[in-house]
């Protein structure tokens, strides 16, 4: 497996070690380890690690975002 990383969120709602895929444009690129709310901060600490053949999307200064799924009486989207 490729580099280890820690990410920091506002809220960890849906952030799960073990199930909660890193993606970059719709493929899974990654898995979050671990989620450990910081006292410090007060936000949640998320660490993932990225498969080798992807070690080039890691860089300093990247950017994350939690896509959450988005229930209506239509279905989940």
């Amino acid at each position: 497996d490729g580099p280890a990383f820690t990410v920091s969120f506002e809220d960890g709602r849906g952030l799960f070690a073990g199930e909660t895929r890193v993606c970059y444009l719709g493929q899974t690129v990654g898995l979050v380890e671990s989620v450990k709310i910081n006292l410090e901060s007060g936000q949640v600490d998320a660490t993932a690690r990225m498969e080798s053949k992807f070690v080039g999307l890691v860089r300093g200064g990247s950017s994350f975002t939690l896509v959450r799924p988005h229930v209506t009486l239509k279905g989940i989207s």
